[in-house]
Formats: C-alpha cells, sequence, structure tokens
C-alpha cells in the first residue's frame, strides 16, 4: 500500500519537466534565474556550456525565468 501512494505523487512530480540552456554561442554567456530571487547561475562556456533546472513554482512570483546576458554583470547594468 505504501508504494502504491508513493507512485501516485511521483508521476505528477516526473511530469514537472526542466528547463535547459546551451550556449551554442562562440563567446560566454552569463545566465541567471530569476523568481522572487535573482541568482545568478554563473557563466556558460563557450561551444556547449549547458545548465538545467527543474521547472519550480515560486511563492512570490509564481514562476521563475532564465535571462541570458552577454556580460557577467549584464542583467544589472542593461548589457545584454
Amino acid at each position: 500500500m505504501q508504494l502504491t501512494s508513493l507512485l501516485a505523487f511521483a508521476a505528477p512530480i516526473a511530469a514537472l519537466g526542466r528547463a535547459v540552456v546551451v550556449n551554442n554561442c562562440a563567446t560566454e554567456v552569463s545566465l541567471w534565474s530569476v523568481g522572487g530571487s535573482v541568482a545568478a547561475v554563473g557563466p556558460l562556456r563557450p561551444n556547449g556550456g549547458s545548465y538545467g533546472e527543474t521547472f519550480t513554482r515560486d511563492a512570490v512570483t509564481g514562476g521563475k525565468t532564465l535571462k541570458i546576458t552577454a556580460a557577467r554583470d549584464g542583467l544589472y547594468t542593461g548589457v545584454v
């Protein structure tokens, strides 16, 4: 019975999915995860650097967005 209960919850969790960003540019890009707070995910190396995160619900904004900038501080300076 416990296994059945566990499996009932596993399907909705697995259905959440993931957001994946792959940098196919010849230059480094910076990635930011933005919701109720801002987190610098870090620079993604050129030609294949990647990042992924599971879709989540943010209590403040309802969701998150991934922002990409060319400059390391681009989210704050406006240099995209």
